[in-house]
């Protein structure tokens, strides 16, 4: 008989790979209640793990913060639950509405609200103490004259050609907008998904291409409309604001279920 087939060795190969570990099983170690009890509906950790930041239907940033128990006897600091503590910090108003949505990068807190505004707030810690304070109040360029609910909100990591994140919207209308985070300056207004009343910008997220060649990464819009888009910076294009960020324009349409390939983006939708 003449050697095994590559396919053969492949499944022999395959066959003797070691299990991958179990996943740890997840148990709840805490339970923390908005006070104003109604329900919340976005969420952000801090990079050191030690505090919480929820918005909802209040209208409130509600702050939690986690603290080290002392040590001691009775088990203290043998498990999560035990070696740390949760406690709500403060709470308080937005200033637009219910708050639909979080996001937060280093010190610098967004937030999207009911009456189409984005909040900018940062975040201080002092003394095991978590504080917000208000930065700057923008008002989300809708596609229609009148204001739209801002459903998600991103902020981008800092790269070389600037010095504060930037910070993206997207509405209840399908639009999309890039600012400033340092000054509150509008960049590019984009109506990414067109008005039908099932555009609702449902989810952005800023990631960089595998090769990193664009510095500013690509933007990702999801929609109620049954499509997910795909953003690529323009070369040499525009989107104002001293050159921070070339214009982004549609690479490409991920479409819904019912629509089949895949569609050629256009600048505007």
């Amino acid at each position: 008989a003449g050697p095994p087939s590559a396919a053969s060795h492949t499944r022999g190969s395959a066959a003797h790979d070691p299990a991958p570990p179990p996943l740890p099983e997840l148990s709840q170690v805490a339970l923390l209640e908005n006070p104003l009890d109604r329900p919340l509906q976005a969420i952000v950790v801090t990079d050191c793990g030690t505090g919480l930041v929820a918005g909802g239907l209040d209208g409130h940033l509600h702050l939690w913060s986690r603290r080290e128990a002392a040590s001691g006897g009775g088990g203290l600091g043998t498990t999560l639950q035990s070696a740390k503590q949760w406690s709500r910090q403060s709470s308080q108003p937005a200033g637009g509405g219910e708050v639909n949505s979080v996001a937060l990068l280093g010190s610098t807190l967004a937030c999207g609200c009911e009456d189409g505004s984005v909040a900018l707030f940062r975040l201080h810690k002092d003394a095991g103490v978590f504080m917000l304070y208000s930065l700057l109040r923008l008002q989300h360029v809708p596609q229609l004259s009148s204001p739209s609910q801002v459903m998600c909100v991103a902020l981008t990591p800092v790269c070389a050609s600037r010095h504060a994140p930037l910070l993206v919207s997207g509405a209840q209308d399908g639009s999309v907008c890039v600012w400033s985070s340092a000054s509150g300056t509008l960049l590019q207004a984009l109506n990414a998904h067109e008005p039908t009343g099932e555009d609702w910008v449902m989810a952005l997220l800023v990631a960089k291409p595998p090769d990193e060649v664009q510095a500013d990464g690509m933007l990702l819009t999801a929609s109620f409309d049954s499509t997910a888009k795909v953003w690529m910076r323009a070369p040499g294009g525009g989107g104002g604001g001293g050159g921070l960020i070339p214009g982004w324009v549609a690479s490409e349409a991920v479409p819904g279920k019912d629509e089949p390939g895949f569609g050629a983006g256009r600048e505007g939708g």
